[in-house]
Parts: structure tokens; sequence; C-alpha cells
């Protein structure tokens, strides 16, 4: 698990830009967090061949922290015994000098945070059937996840399910990343997450198994359909969603774990089903189309801002302690089952026209700064080229 924390300037033991880790060259942070850190990186090869990937090295001051090379050693070992096209898949592990990494496929693209935060701003909705498609494809990996078994014939667990860790290509596809927190034991209670994606059992400090990530994924879903998370424990979903799909959303939510949907195979069976149903139903475009559309326009806007996809970082995510004298100031709603409610989505109103000019002429200065910047960047990074 990582935890993002605000940006700032590096710290004593950041590697620079350039800098080398093992056999890959670094690239810009993406982020880092009480655990790790992440980066862009290149691995070379023969006749010029490069790969772009990312790099997730444990922070070297954390290595003292009691079961933290542990725990990073172990979620390298379960991430890289999954191989399945919804998961994000990992490359190799390996140590340089005292620092310990795992190189990962770079996805190009957006994680499902900005594709929903894009559609909120746009007013440009997600389609009921591609933000059902894009569910039904993490529910595959959980159901490939949950299907591994170790040498003790325990499944896997993600236990940190939310938008942050979906990422969708600029050709559709959709990933499900970091297993920092994953446990591949029916019993084990989670040490780390997002508390609000947490199932009930999860936020407690319980054993938690499969349930919990599909109780994780329908909150997920419900923020596809509705741009928000569920508030108060009550589903607002737009007037224009399938009652087949709210329908999900509701089991999915229970706060019994036990009256929640089977597996994870038979969500993806049944999102599958509703997407052919929506489609049908109305001039839907291709899910796949509409993900890798919306998915390449972030990707360009946040790298001609200067950013890039955070990919596994998130803005909420936090590591949880769930210790009994933590966990009375820890709060949770859940839905008890009562039926949705739907509400009609409407968009952003237009701002005023002074306000627009106003915008346009802070939009000027910004390009125009940026643009010196631009140049002085470049400047600068050319004299740091070997």
């Amino acid at each position: 698990m990582m935890d993002a924390e605000p940006g700032g300037p590096p710290s004593a033991d950041q590697p620079s830009r350039g800098a080398r880790l093992g056999r890959y060259a670094l690239g810009r942070s993406l982020g880092r967090g009480g655990m790790g850190e992440v980066f862009r990186a290149r691995a070379f090869g023969a006749a010029g061949v490069v790969k772009e990937l990312c790099v997730k090295r444990i922070r070297p001051e954390r290595l003292a922290r009691a079961g933290a090379l542990e725990q990073f050693v172990a979620e390298a070992r379960l991430w890289m015994r999954l191989h399945h096209g919804n998961i994000v898949p990992v490359f190799d592990f390996g140590r340089a000098g005292a620092e310990y990494y795992l190189a990962m496929e770079w996805v190009d693209g957006a994680d499902v945070r900005a594709l929903v935060a894009d559609a909120r701003e746009s007013g440009e909705p997600l389609p009921a059937s591609t933000a059902a498609h894009v569910a039904g494809e993490v529910a595959r990996a959980l159901a490939y996840a949950h299907s591994v078994r170790d040498e003790r014939g325990h499944g896997v667990v993600h236990r940190d399910v939310k938008p942050a860790n979906v990422l969708v290509s600029r050709s559709g596809d959709v990933r499900l990343t970091d297993f920092g927190v994953a446990a591949a034991a029916p019993d084990a209670v989670a040490r780390g997450g997002t508390p609000a994606y947490m199932a009930p059992e999860q936020l407690r400090g319980e054993a938690t198994d499969a349930r919990a990530d599909l109780y994780a994924l329908g909150i997920v879903l419900h923020e596809l359909l509705a741009g928000a998370r569920p508030v108060g424990g009550a589903l607002a979903l737009p007037s224009t969603t399938p009652r087949d799909i709210a329908e999900l959303v509701t089991a999915l939510l229970r706060e019994d774990a036990d009256a929640r949907p089977d597996s994870a195979a038979a969500v993806a069976r049944t999102l599958e089903a509703a997407v052919g149903r929506a489609r049908a139903q109305g001039d839907e475009p291709s899910p796949r189309d509409e993900l890798g559309r919306r998915a390449a326009r972030i990707a360009d806007q946040q790298r001609d801002g200067g950013t890039e996809p955070s990919g596994e970082l998130s803005a909420d995510a936090s590591f949880v302690d769930t210790s009994p004298d933590a966990l009375p100031s820890l709060t949770h709603s859940t839905v008890t089952g009562a039926p949705p409610v739907f509400v009609e989505r409407r968009a952003p109103a237009a701002p005023p026209r002074a306000a627009r000019s106003a915008t346009r002429l802070a939009a000027t200065v910004v390009l125009a700064t940026a643009s010196v910047a631009t140049v002085a960047l470049a400047a600068y990074g050319a004299l740091r080229e070997p």
C-alpha cells in the first residue's frame, strides 16, 4: 500500500532524475507514500531497444520500520505470481545496494479516479454500459486473483480496490494494480487500505475475504455511474441507470458479507449481461472505444500540463491503524438494503461571461509563464545529460 504525500522538494534519500536503480534509468517521480515511491523508468536493451515502465522502490528510511522489508518482499512475491490480462504485470524484483525495487508495466492512459473527475467536470457522464464494463473487467481480475492459491491453498484478496488502482489505457484496456496490502489467507486482518472503500468488516479490523473486494467494487461502480461515492449509506444513481445495474450495486454494498454476491466471477457475468442489454436498448458507444477516447484525452492533458498519470498512487490513500484503540475513531456508512435513489443528471451551468473572460486571461498568463518555464527546464535538462 502506498499513501500519497503532498509534493515538495526532493528529500536526501530521493534519487535525482536520470539516476539508475539496478538496470533501470529513473525518470520523474510519480509520487511517494508511507512505504515506497514510484518512478517512470526505462530499461535499455540491445540495438537501442527501450522499454518504458514504472519502478516502485521501498524508501530507504522505511527499512528501519519493523516488518517493512518483509511486507515489500511479500508484495513482490505475490504480485509476480499473478498473470492475467486485467492485472498490471510485474516484470522484475531486485536489489541495488541497500535499495529494493520492483518493476511493473507502464499503462499509458488514466486511472478511473481521473476518468470520474473528467466526466464530472466536463458534464459528459460515462454511459452506464461503459461504467458497467469497467467494473466487469475489474471483477474478472478479482475472480482470477481470488482463484490463485498459495502452498496452503489460500486465495488472494486485494483489499485496496479503488478508482486510483484501476488503470485504463489509450486502447481502452482496464487493469487492476497495487497488491501492496493483498494477502493470501482467509483469516488475514488487513493492516492497510483506503477507509472510504473498505468493507464494514475490514474497517472494523476483522478478518476479511474475497467479499471485501466485492464491497469495494460496489463503491467504485457507484462512483463510475454517479460521479461520487454513496453518501450516508444512501445510493444516488442517475435516473438513466438500468435497473439491473442498480440492483447489483445495492447487492454489492450489503453490510452483511453473506448477503453479497457469491463470487467475483458471478459479478463479472452479471455485468457482462447488463452491458449487452444496455447497449441493445440504446445507442451507446463501444465501452472500449469510449474508455480509450477519454483516457487518451486525459493523458494528453496531463502531459501538456506537465503532469503524468499517478498510476497506483491516490490522494485519498492512507495507512490505517486497525488496532482496537484506533477503531472507535473510524466511521463508516453502509447500505441497509433500501432501494437506490435515482437523481436526474444535468450538465453544469456555464459560467457568466465575465468569469469566462477572467478565466481566459488567467489561462493566457499561465501559458506564457509555462512557456518560459519549459525553456528553462529544457536548458537545465540539457546541462544534466551525460
